[in-house]
């Protein structure tokens, strides 16, 4: 650990097993080489989902993670055909979206959706 830094910050992620230096100097191979990553602008943890349920009175409730639910209330209508008024869209707790779940997420609530009607459940 870097001399001077709060004792909070000596033990973050600090893990010893074994002798690094040892294994490598004694391994039969060794690769070495570089490898670039592009940056991750929309790097959330929570899958895309959407769970779509049909009213007995013709409304179609759409849970949906997103992060603009009138764009997406406007998808939903468009792809089902019903009236904006027989849409319920409802967002959960959705974590991160950091800008992915702006338009990624109208596919798969409308996947959704449109297969809740087919199905009617």
């Amino acid at each position: 650990a870097e001399a001077g830094l709060p004792k909070v910050m000596e033990l973050a992620n600090t893990f010893e097993r074994g002798d690094a230096e040892k294994a490598m100097k004694e391994a039969p191979r060794r690769l070495t080489g570089e490898i670039f990553c592009n940056s991750q602008k929309h790097f959330y943890m929570e899958p895309l989902a959407a769970l779509a349920i049909p009213g007995e009175d013709g409304t179609l409730q759409i849970i949906s993670g997103n992060q603009v639910p009138s764009w997406s209330h406007s998808s939903f209508q468009r792809a089902t055909g019903l009236p904006k008024h027989k849409l319920l869209v409802t967002i959960p707790s959705i974590g991160g979206g950091f800008g992915g779940k702006l338009f990624r997420s109208h596919h798969v609530g409308c996947t959704a959706a449109v297969a809740a009607m087919k199905v009617k459940r």
